[in-house]
């Protein structure tokens, strides 16, 4: 804890954690133009997670933007202040983005590199898993921003020199005069996405790839929202803990119909079918279930009339539809249906009519089998649904 470090360490602190948390994380999450600080050790996490921006319109900036990118994901009412586990990944993300900036590849810094990158991968182990609806949505919403960084690169030519800003304001004088010097100054945006997914990276790069999936990954809800972009998806403990809370699971079936369900069907069918071949427990195929069940019958109810029925061509596509009619069809699975008008739960039987005329005896036994195994979570309306015992809704 901060308590045991000594005045001079905490003061360091201080200025390492108004550097961040005004000059970076802030303007990140705003939108603004984010100014990393030195490099964040890990040591300091306690302190950070225990302190507040003394500027008051910072702060309030960096409250407002997280509750204003939750709030695209989930109706929220309070969201909590960032907790311990996101500020570590913040302070993460920014020694991160540290490392693409060209003046560490100096002969002299580069040793520097590997102390850095090891700080990053300690403060995201010490992130660990989000244990409340609150942490899943300040980590996404952190993620989010952080993905969408871009570097603001300047050339600057006059009449005899040019001068290279990487990720940094040009000095006033290098731009002073222009009509008299003939500045001209070019200004490139860079993704620092693209420093980490590169196809030609050396050691380094690798390394920071590797780091930043990993933090990506301690962002479960980020991970389900984007699935519909990510090849060989498979559900993952923490992403089956989010889709227990029915608030989120709603949040993220909305997002993937409102967005197009498209290749995310057959990619879900294929988790689903994972799931099962492994013997998940009862709790967890009941989780992946509830998502699929309450994902098809959004997309079957968002759909036009003119509309004829899913492409079920893909044998994992078929899979996921293949949920909707054997929940509908006599197993009484579908809690929702309570809050269903009768009109659209006739829409959703003539939609579960049309798949199931597309299934194939095996795609239909194994939905059948599937719901002889699963423990449905309650309705949203009765219960909040977990599949950790730590984890509730906040």
């Amino acid at each position: 804890m901060s308590g045991g470090l000594d005045d001079k360490t905490l003061r360091v602190f201080g200025e390492l954690f108004h550097g961040f948390s005004v000059g970076w994380l802030s303007p990140l999450m705003s939108g603004g133009t984010a100014k990393a600080t030195r490099a964040l050790p890990p040591h300091a996490l306690d302190t950070f997670a225990q302190s507040r921006p003394t500027d008051l319109e910072a702060d309030k900036r960096l409250y407002e933007a997280f509750h204003r990118i939750a709030s695209q994901v989930a109706q929220v009412g309070t969201l909590p202040y960032p907790d311990r586990g996101t500020w570590a990944l913040g302070m993460a993300a920014h020694n991160l983005a540290t490392l693409t900036d060209p003046l560490l590849d100096a002969a002299f810094r580069r040793s520097s590199r590997a102390v850095v990158r090891g700080w990053a991968d300690q403060l995201i182990a010490a992130a660990g898993e989000p244990m409340t609806r609150g942490e899943a949505l300040l980590r996404h919403a952190l993620v989010l921003r952080v993905t969408a960084l871009q570097r603001e690169d300047r050339v600057i030519k006059n009449w005899a020199y040019t001068y290279r800003f990487w990720g940094r304001q040009a000095p006033a004088n290098v731009v002073a005069l222009p009509r008299v010097r003939f500045v001209r100054e070019t200004v490139t945006q860079t993704p620092l996405s693209s420093f980490w997914t590169s196809p030609e990276l050396d050691d380094d790069m690798t390394g920071l790839h590797e780091s930043m999936q990993a933090l990506a990954a301690r962002s479960p809800l980020t991970a389900l929202l984007g699935l519909g972009d990510t090849p060989n998806f498979r559900f993952t403990g923490p992403m089956l803990a989010v889709l227990s809370d029915p608030t989120l699971r709603h949040g993220v079936a909305h997002h993937l119909v409102r967005t197009g369900i498209g290749p995310a069907a057959a990619r879900i069918g294929a988790a689903l079918r994972e799931l099962t071949a492994v013997g998940a427990p009862s709790a967890l195929l009941g989780t992946a279930t509830a998502f699929i069940m309450e994902t098809a019958m959004m997309a079957a109810l968002d759909r036009q009339s003119s509309e004829g029925a899913p492409d079920c061509q893909d044998v994992d596509a078929r899979l996921f539809w293949a949920v909707l009619p054997e929940a509908l069809g006599g197993q009484d699975a579908l809690d929702p249906l309570e809050v269903v008008p009768p009109s659209d739960r006739q829409r959703l039987g003539e939609w579960a009519v049309a798949v199931a005329s597309q299934l194939d005896p095996d795609t239909a036994h194994l939905a059948h089998t599937l719901f002889q195994r699963v423990a449905l979570p309650p309705s949203s309306a009765r219960a909040v649904a977990s599949v950790a015992s730590v984890w509730s809704p906040s």
